[in-house]
């Protein structure tokens, strides 16, 4: 019997190069409706049906802090991983059960943590986590 095995791959880039009031404001962080002038994300995936991974990876530009501050915030790259396990393909009985599955993700899994900013909370929430890396577990069952 042929198993089907999907294959999924993506790139997102986000240049901002319009010349508006608003342009002037990028690369600079501000309290509101600011962006770096890139961001960037790429992802991979493989689905066999019972099992899955997938890993994605975010690029922030560098950008300057509040001013007056000349610092310069941002430059990184933030990877994830997930994997997912069907486990009724896998064999395991759930009795009357439609469907399990067990899940795993690792957020920030090379545990970048945001840079120094000037202002509390002294890093930017819209683009960083103070907590780093963190993973997730999850098992779910459809009834």
């Amino acid at each position: 019997m042929a198993r089907a095995v999907a294959i999924r791959c993506g790139l997102e880039t986000a240049p901002d190069t319009r010349q508006t009031a608003r342009a002037s404001r990028l690369g600079r962080r501000f309290g509101d409706n600011w962006a770096p002038k890139w961001k960037a994300r790429l992802s991979a995936g493989l689905d066999t049906g019972s099992w899955s991974l997938g890993v994605s990876s975010r690029y922030l530009a560098t950008y300057k802090d509040t001013e007056p501050s000349d610092r310069t915030l941002g430059g990184i790259w933030t990877h994830d991983l997930s994997a997912r396990l069907d486990l009724m393909r896998l064999g395991m009985d759930f009795g009357p059960a439609k469907g399990a599955a067990l899940s795993i993700g690792i957020l920030n899994v090379t545990d970048q943590l945001p840079k120094y900013a000037g202002v509390a909370p002294y890093f930017d929430t819209t683009q960083g986590d103070w907590r780093g890396r963190y993973a997730s577990l999850r098992l779910s069952v459809d009834w």
